[in-house]
């Protein structure tokens, strides 16, 4: 059973205009999960083990989601329900881009590589709008994962598969003592 939520006690909102912060999308996620539970700020607060005054200058940007440590993330992953990995990309500890191989650099070529043969494919181009190459690395390599599978095709130079990213992720976990 669900914590009622008090009359006077604030659901996690987020600000009409977000601040353009890194990690805003784990503060959605967050906020989400909140209100579909219709728990508060402090009870939202308490589940990922930090303070109420903390999760508020989070959602303010007046602090980094970037920052919250490896035990906050394993909480929020907890209460999310999802892949610690999920959450990492979500706070923008990591990227998508991280778990193609090689450097930042190397990646970014890769994928606008792999973008540019998917613009030149007849079957597929269609699909692109003209203005593609001003889509964040992130959205591109979306595209380029989603035209692998669908085409049977290996662009990338190495395998992308977040179960196997997440998988890493939880073995380099600590153990956490009974």
């Amino acid at each position: 059973m669900h914590a009622e939520l008090d009359e006077d006690e604030d659901l996690l909102v987020l600000p009409e205009n977000p601040p353009p912060v890194e990690g805003w999308r784990l503060l959605e996620l967050l906020q989400a999960k909140a209100q579909q539970e219709r728990i508060g700020l402090e009870e939202t607060a308490k589940r990922i083990g930090i303070s109420r005054s903390y999760l508020s200058s989070l959602r303010y940007g007046q602090r980094k989601v970037s920052s919250l440590g490896r035990e906050i993330l394993d909480k929020c992953a907890e209460f999310l329900g999802m892949p610690l990995a999920g959450v990492l990309m979500a706070a923008e500890v990591i990227y998508p881009t991280d778990f193609v191989g090689g450097s930042r650099e190397r990646a970014r070529q890769e994928v606008q590589r792999a973008m540019q043969f998917f613009a030149s494919d007849p079957d597929w181009a269609g699909f692109l709008d003209a203005d593609w190459r001003s889509w964040s690395l992130n959205t591109q390599l979306m595209i380029v994962l989603l035209y692998q599978k669908a085409a049977g095709l290996e662009l990338l130079p190495s395998l992308f598969d977040a179960r196997i990213a997440s998988e890493a992720f939880n073995a380099q976990r600590p153990e956490k003592s009974p």
